[in-house]
């Protein structure tokens, strides 16, 4: 059930999510390269909308400590 939960919340679709459970049983996952790219791909996707999502973060303490949400002229 964790990877189900899991793998759901990474945006993996009901019917990727099908394939990797499919196997998940019977098989050694390294059987299975094209299963293992596609973890790979999504696990870069997720290192990036967590870089984004710190952007984000580091904005708003920003904006936080300046006590200002404007751009300050020089």
């Amino acid at each position: 059930m964790k990877i189900i939960i899991c793998m759901k919340k990474t945006g993996f679709t009901l019917e990727e999510l099908k394939s990797y459970l499919d196997i998940a049983d019977t098989s050694n996952m390294y059987e299975h390269p094209e299963l293992i790219a596609g973890m790979i791909q999504n696990k870069e996707n997720l290192k990036n909308q967590m870089a984004q999502l710190q952007t984000v973060l580091d904005f708003i303490d920003q904006k936080l400590s300046e006590g200002s949400w404007l751009e300050r002229k020089a």
